[in-house]
């Protein structure tokens, strides 16, 4: 059974670690990362959740997991890419963004700067069903659609962010 560190409320480890369930069950905090992956093209590459997945199924979203008990963000952000997708990542290509809390979990948003050959990607079907590259609009129109997970919501500020580094 996979097992993670219970944060506080401030993201501190408290020496506690339990289930996804019971984290879920008992409303402890714990970690877990988005990867965003950007093409040279500026594309975005997004994966569909599978129709098995408990939260969003079939919904577009990006590449994410939980951070289990004693992994750091950067060795999450490497297991899901690969795991998902069977992608390996170049972690200096690999940049922090932003933190925000959706109870009960410390969402870490990453931005993946790496050329991926989708042609090469081998999906982890419990997980994945579908993948593509898509453009800042058609990410935008995405989220006014009933297809976005809940990780999609928040480009527009995740996108001027980027855009702002960019300067």
């Amino acid at each position: 059974m996979e097992m993670f560190d219970v944060l506080d409320e401030k993201g501190n480890k408290t020496g506690i670690q339990k289930s996804k369930e019971e984290c879920y069950k008992e409303g402890h905090w714990f970690r877990s990362v988005h990867i965003w992956i950007i093409n040279s093209k500026g594309e975005f590459l997004l994966q569909k959740r599978s129709n098995l997945k408990k939260h969003f199924p079939n919904k577009w979203s990006v590449t994410s997991g939980c951070t289990l008990s004693k992994e750091s963000l950067v060795e999450t952000c490497r297991r899901e890419c690969k795991e998902e997708l069977n992608v390996e990542i170049d972690i200096n290509n690999l940049e922090y963004e932003m933190t925000f809390k959706k109870d009960p979990v410390i969402v870490n948003v990453f931005v993946l700067r790496q050329d991926v050959d989708i042609r090469n990607v081998v999906l982890q079907e419990e997980e994945v069903s579908d993948i593509k590259f898509m453009t800042k609009d058609e990410i935008m129109k995405l989220i006014d659609s009933d297809d976005a997970a809940g990780s999609i919501k928040y480009f527009e500020f995740l996108e001027k962010i980027i855009d702002k580094k960019m300067e």
